[in-house]
């Protein structure tokens, strides 16, 4: 669950494009609906008992795919000698990726559906941002990240908080994003648009 607070700038407006609302507000939407599916909320059923109930091979696949985002997050250093620990923050990690992916997917449903008013908004995203709507999708999400700690304070939260640092919640969904990829058009095998990638949902 959200606060119905965060449904506001920068996350939210009547007067964004859909694809602000969507790579903002529908991001943390979809990133709150993939809790019930993370490393976590998956290992309850739909009647919120603690139970198994996938199929030993959906499991098996779910706990490869959480792996490589836990070994993932594990490599980004947050200050000299503190890197996130994967494990703790592969809940919120999981969350982050399958919400955006989800956000992105409904935003290229919805321009299929309402193709008059999606053309008629990339035409005024392209003169006010000079950017595609697809790019201001991706930034509208990284915009949602925006914070400012000291070292001190980003070590402490490497040890203890199940939120990576902003910055890695950033680089580490938009960089296992085809998406961003191709609306960047980011060289394979850049920072951004790595050869191998992390996915769950």
């Amino acid at each position: 669950m959200f606060p119905a607070g965060i449904i506001q700038e920068p996350f939210y407006s009547l007067d964004y494009p859909t694809a602000m609302n969507l790579g903002g507000l529908g991001s943390v939407i979809g990133h709150e609906l993939g809790h019930a599916f993370d490393d976590s909320g998956s290992q309850y059923a739909g009647d919120g008992t603690l139970r198994n109930w996938w199929s030993t091979t959906s499991r098996t696949r779910f706990e490869t795919s959480a792996q490589c985002i836990a070994d993932l997050y594990s490599g980004y250093e947050v200050t000299p000698g503190a890197n996130l620990d994967g494990e703790l923050v592969l809940g919120e990690s999981i969350a982050d990726l399958g919400g955006m992916h989800q956000s992105y997917n409904t935003y290229v449903h919805w321009r299929s559906d309402s193709a008059a008013q999606a053309a008629e908004e990339s035409a005024a995203i392209a003169e006010a941002f000079n950017m595609s709507d697809a790019q201001l999708f991706m930034v509208a999400f990284a915009q949602t990240w925006c914070s400012v700690a000291t070292p001190e304070y980003e070590a402490e939260l490497a040890a203890n908080n199940p939120h990576p640092a902003s910055r890695f919640r950033v680089l580490g969904t938009l960089s296992n994003s085809d998406a961003f990829a191709s609306a960047f058009e980011c060289p394979l095998g850049s920072t951004y648009n790595p050869e191998s990638k992390c996915a769950v949902w």
